[in-house]
């Protein structure tokens, strides 16, 4: 019994330590772990998107908290049916950005000029 327990009293060291470095990995990730400073550089991303791409928008910004953090980018805005390449970059762009988890609710609707909707969900631990 002696050997077993001093067997399994090494692997839950190992085991603490396995855990250790988990959760630092955690908390230094960007994707899984956003506080308002990484938020604050995403969101930076997402408006230079829409400036590179010329469009002309408002975003409406907020943020819920439950079992995860979850940080809401409600984008609207216009743009000339002629610069549609434009805002399919401004799309594809916000799909690259490794902290966005879901882009919903993208509705367009065509006057003298297209307007649009976009809202862009994130998520992170807490």
């Amino acid at each position: 019994l002696k050997i077993k327990l001093k067997k399994l009293k090494k692997e839950n060291v190992s085991l603490k330590e396995d855990l250790k470095y988990l959760n630092v990995r955690i908390k230094t990730s960007a994707i899984l772990y956003i506080d308002e400073k990484n938020f604050l550089n995403i969101l930076r991303s997402v408006l230079q998107e829409a400036v590179n791409n010329n469009i002309k928008a408002s975003f409406t910004i907020s943020k819920k908290v439950n079992a995860y953090k979850m940080y809401i980018i409600e984008i609207k805005g216009e743009f000339a049916p002629f610069e549609f390449n434009k805002f399919y970059r401004f799309i594809k762009n916000l799909e690259n950005i490794k902290a966005v988890k879901e882009i919903t609710n993208l509705n367009l609707s065509k006057n003298k000029n297209v307007t649009f909707e976009i809202k862009i969900l994130l998520w992170s631990l807490k």
